[in-house]
């Protein structure tokens, strides 16, 4: 993680840049292991927010090593509600349900709303057609479409 840190800051100087928290999307494995990279035998983060959507178990609470991480104030946990918006300063960020495998969490994507732009990150999704939301109405709202694609052989 402090690699990556040291990036962020070499290509945007600016202390606007800075990271100042993280918003989790759903209890899969790829999706939350990386915060252990925030505990004392890495980065030592201290008490960086990290968000979570209402529905979520606290994995971080329930489980080690995630809830060291909360005992020893490295992160703080911030529940969000789905379609609610957060304002952050110079960003506005909602979380949105969309349809995927919730055997341990609810998932959600993220709206994230600048001054001048927008843009719309969705992990994972099983189909956009079952989405309580139209993609293509989304999509004409924003300014870029972030997402993840993985290819089946």
């Amino acid at each position: 993680m402090p690699s990556q840190l040291y990036e962020l800051e070499r290509v945007a100087p600016d202390s606007d840049y800075t990271l100042n928290g993280v918003f989790l999307t759903h209890a899969h494995i790829g999706h939350y292991t990386g915060l252990m990279f925030f505990g004392f035998e890495s980065m030592d983060a201290n008490n960086l927010p990290v968000y979570e959507c209402q529905g979520w178990p606290s994995i971080c609470l329930v489980m080690a090593p995630g809830n060291q991480l909360v005992s020893m104030e490295n992160i703080v946990l911030q529940v969000m509600q789905a379609d609610r918006i957060e304002d952050f300063n110079h960003i506005k960020v909602t979380p949105h349900l969309v349809p995927h495998r919730d055997e341990y969490s609810e998932t959600v994507g993220y709206r994230i709303q600048g001054p001048n732009r927008a843009a719309l990150f969705i992990p994972d999704i099983n189909k956009w057609e079952i989405w309580d939301r139209n993609i293509v109405d989304e999509i004409r709202r924003l300014t870029s479409l972030c997402g993840c694609v993985f290819l089946q052989r």
